[in-house]
């Protein structure tokens, strides 16, 4: 009898067969149990939805282009990014199924056929490439094999994961006689459908890949390159809440691709969870992608042992490594707990409450298991110095410079809104795009930011840059705890000097500040500095 790793996840399967199947909808996903003033955490942005296409799109044909081959040289760059966890557990038929997935994939990647417009049962249309399918392997497993492949082949950064089109067809009647044929497509985003187009984005996703393994070749452990990775993305790209607030607008913010991490720099959990998974593939470090309802993040093997590692939970409360190397239990310890209202071709509709790191069930069988607790021998490595000069460091508990342009008052603490509205610059249509550009530049990080205890349970913060800024952003937390709070303070100029009211006397505080733009955006942030209130 076949092997089904995937089947738990199938109990009730697909029982409409001209249905639209949500899973995990953004907007499901809402918090319970933290306080207005703290910081939110980031969740609520996974989702995959296998939608079905007309009966007349079952036969996908390619046009206005070639299919290109998955050449040996083009399998010696690309697939270095490429992990093979989870395709090492599966039985013959469903690697098969992946290998065919695999070869569409990198027909596209290399070739210029530029991808079909084909239209769903719903009266919605998109970009579909070629179909494929297999024996032996249902649509409810094949959909989830497929979930499986976008994770471990982040470096197809075209493919919109959040739908995966299919067409299904029934022998009998659908009712008692479950045997079906089922064809298999991705779904491209627009903006890479034209094939000359595509090549042109995929030299600009090359190039800034390379940039990132450039730097990693200054570090020789695999622990320091990991740390590399994680410091860089975190530090480099922000978090796209408007895509995780709506998912009507994933076709130009791209967010479950890894291209939103590395050419718009403006992602969610998604393509967090691939950048990070693509980079550590390339420096030869094992490691697997977990999705829940409402989230995704890593584990990662390092030193022969399995460890938790969400780099978008420590994007949110850059520069630490509280989600950095940890176990299960320690995940769980910081979990936050979320309601979610999901439907999909593994189950029944359902409405509940569970933690954001708990794995939809076709994991339990396949996710290496995280028991170890974090220690010092997995420490982020401090790359501090290497990534951020000129930066005083420690406690600040001198002086503070007298300001000649400095405007003081105390400030409101306001929940930080990171979201910002991206649209794509080319359509399917362009043959020569310019490079992608989505977000504005960040605005210039603080040159000079010093905290100052000036009675007990109050601190003075003096922050400068070197032009003009809109406003300065500041979190703040007691130093080992997870829960961070945030001000925002209008500024006209370059530099400000305000006061923190209300803290902790006696407790020691951590505090990062940024330099934000009009639309919001932040800055690379300062490093930490650490003050007793």
């Amino acid at each position: 009898m076949r092997k089904k790793l995937l089947a738990a996840l199938l109990a009730f399967g697909l029982a409409i067969t001209s249905a639209t199947f949500t899973a995990a909808p953004a907007e499901a996903a809402t918090e319970t149990s933290q306080s207005s003033s703290d910081e939110d955490l980031s969740y609520g942005d996974f989702h995959v939805e296998a939608k079905k296409l007309k009966e007349n799109d079952s036969q996908l044909k390619s046009k206005n282009g070639k299919l290109g081959a998955s050449s040996q040289s083009s399998e010696s760059y690309w697939g270095q990014f490429s992990g093979s966890y989870y395709y090492n557990q599966l039985d013959t038929d469903e690697k098969a199924l992946y290998n065919k997935l695999k070869n569409l994939a990198y027909s596209y990647l290399n070739g210029t056929v530029s991808a079909t417009s084909s239209v769903f049962s719903d009266g919605s249309s998109s970009y579909v490439t070629e179909s494929v399918t297999q024996s032996g392997v249902d649509i409810d497993e094949a959909l989830n094999v497929a979930t499986i492949f976008l994770y471990e082949n982040p470096q197809f950064y075209f493919i919109d994961s959040s739908t995966l089109p299919y067409t299904e067809s029934y022998s009998g009647y659908w009712w008692f006689d479950s045997s079906s044929s089922w064809t298999l497509s991705f779904k491209i985003y627009s903006v890479y459908a034209n094939g000359s187009a595509r090549q042109s984005y995929t030299n600009q996703f090359k190039s800034a890949v390379d940039s990132y393994i450039s730097g990693a070749s200054a570090y020789s452990s695999d622990l320091a390159k990991e740390t590399y990775f994680h410091d860089q993305l975190a530090s480099d790209v922000s978090y796209n809440q408007a895509a995780a607030d709506n998912q009507q607008i994933e076709e130009t913010s791209e967010s479950q691709s890894a291209a939103s991490a590395f050419l718009m720099k403006n992602t969610v959990c998604a393509g967090f969870t691939k950048a990070f998974s693509l980079l550590l593939n390339s420096a030869g470090i094992e490691n697997v992608g977990v999705t829940s309802n409402t989230h995704a993040w890593n584990e990662v093997k390092i030193n022969g042992v399995w460890y938790v590692c969400d780099v978008t939970w420590d994007q949110n409360s850059w520069p630490t490594h509280d989600y950095f190397n940890i176990s299960e239990s320690e995940l769980r310890s910081m979990d936050k707990m979320v309601e979610f209202n999901t439907s999909g071709w593994w189950s029944m509709a359902s409405t509940g409450y569970e933690w954001v790191h708990t794995p939809l069930s076709y994991y339990s069988a396949i996710r290496p298991a995280c028991v170890t607790s974090h220690s010092s021998d997995v420490d982020a490595v401090d790359l501090t110095a290497a990534q951020q000069t000129g930066e005083n460091t420690g406690d600040n508990t001198g002086d503070n410079s007298s300001l000649s342009d400095s405007d003081t008052g105390n400030s409101d603490v306001t929940p930080y809104d990171s979201s910002s509205d991206t649209s794509a610059d080319d359509t399917a249509t362009n043959k020569n795009p310019e490079p992608k550009q989505i977000e504005s530049e960040k605005p210039v990080k603080p040159n000079y930011f010093k905290v100052k205890k000036i009675r007990k349970g109050t601190l003075q913060l003096t922050i400068k840059t070197k032009s003009n800024v809109d406003a300065y952003y500041v979190r703040y937390r007691v130093k080992g705890t997870s829960k961070w709070k945030s001000v925002i303070v209008e500024v006209n100029g370059k530099s400000l000097t305000f006061t923190i009211a209300g803290l902790k006397s006696g407790k020691t505080y951590q505090l990062i500040a940024y330099s934000m733009d009009s639309n919001g955006t932040r800055s690379n942030p300062t490093k930490v500095r650490t003050i007793k209130a």
